[in-house]
């Protein structure tokens, strides 16, 4: 592409979408602001500067997507994708689990079957959806209740959206009741247990780990909880 014809896309684009494609394959390709400046041979101000979308120069911008392996063309064309960003998830694909026997990984756990009526009682069952960070940092789930769970902390954060139903959250000093079309964050660090309200309750529940590379302690029971078992 002439030189020309890339500053006026660039224009057409936009500093801020530019940016946010620039932010977006850097992460991809597992670099640092200094690892992307360094192989552009630009300033880490540059980059920062480039991905918050503030007005950079195009021959700069054509350096910082040669450096991320993106044709400069792509960087400024009506559409962008980067291979595995997406990640998608059909619901006939989903695979359900027990949060009881769950041992933290998919190919270690024995799957429930797919008809909900034969899960029996006592089960407490999710779905790990396909459309997760394939680092491991997003991970969202389906959970279906029928009774409460068991006190757990884990790390990160956590959000939850209620699907079906109503359900109480319950932390150590305090708790929230939601209804369906209701949300929740917390720092999941914070002891808590899910009560459903009603009958069968769904939630989507969506964990941000901070530390995916290390599984362990990822979620854990409390020993002291006086409800264990019920």
């Amino acid at each position: 592409m002439r030189a020309e014809e890339f500053r006026r896309r660039v224009k057409a684009t936009g500093f801020a979408t530019i940016g946010q494609r620039l932010l977006r394959a850097r992460l991809h390709r597992e670099l640092s602001v200094r690892d992307l400046a360094d192989l552009a041979q630009v300033s880490k101000n540059t980059v920062t500067r480039a991905e918050k979308g503030m007005p950079i120069q195009a021959e700069t911008l054509r350096l910082l997507a040669i450096a991320l392996m993106v044709k400069p063309a792509e960087l400024v064309d009506a559409t962008f994708e980067l291979t595995d960003t997406l990640r998608v998830a059909r619901k006939e694909t989903g695979r359900w689990f027990d949060v009881h026997a769950y041992t933290g990984s998919i190919a270690d756990s024995p799957e429930l079957p797919h008809d909900p009526a034969s899960w029996g009682s006592g089960v407490l069952p999710f779905c790990p959806l396909a459309s997760r960070d394939p680092g491991g940092k997003f991970n969202p789930n389906l959970l279906v209740l029928t009774q409460a769970t068991d006190r757990r902390s884990h790390r990160g954060e956590e959000f939850v959206y209620v699907l079906q139903g109503s359900v109480r959250v319950a932390f150590d000093q305090r708790s929230v009741e939601l209804s369906q079309g209701d949300s929740l964050y917390f720092w999941a660090g914070e002891s808590h247990r899910y009560e459903p309200l009603d009958s069968e309750v769904r939630l989507l529940s969506i964990v941000l780990d901070p530390f995916p590379d290390d599984a362990r302690a990822l979620q854990f029971e409390r020993e002291d909880d006086p409800n264990r078992g019920e």
